[in-house]
């Protein structure tokens, strides 16, 4: 009907810094956790998995979280056209083990705003 639609962005900034610090503070105060490991499991021989003297190793969960607000338009028919904003939050965790590294990056939406749109009925509509 005329209007425009646009994300509040100072809200959404104010939003996506207070997630993405309220998860930080979680990771940060993760514990360390102990595994004891059966040498024959790291073998990678079947027939010695579970077997064997113990492995003792430690866990510190280190990592960092990230965040990123993302816009999309997604047309529906020929006069609504959804509009949509979504914080992607991602938590990124680094391991170390004897000299090896591994990341694993997990990823989740949450929705900040989704607005449809309608517009006027074409009187004529050729589709190409």
């Amino acid at each position: 009907s005329g209007g425009i639609v646009s994300l509040d962005a100072a809200a959404a900034g104010a939003a996506q810094l207070r997630l993405v610090s309220a998860v930080q503070e979680e990771m940060n105060v993760l514990p360390e956790e102990d595994f004891t490991i059966p040498f024959g499991s790291l073998t990678n021989n079947s027939l010695l998995s579970g077997l064997g003297p113990g492995w003792r190793m430690q866990v510190q969960p280190k990592g960092y979280a990230e965040g990123h607000i993302r816009e999309a338009t997604e047309s529906l028919s020929i006069n609504t056209t959804r509009y949509s904003a979504v914080l992607q939050l991602s938590v990124t965790v680094n391991m170390i083990l004897d000299g090896s590294t591994a990341t694993l990056t997990v990823y989740a939406d949450y929705p900040l705003a989704s607005v449809l749109i309608g517009g006027d009925t074409p009187s004529a509509y050729a589709g190409i």
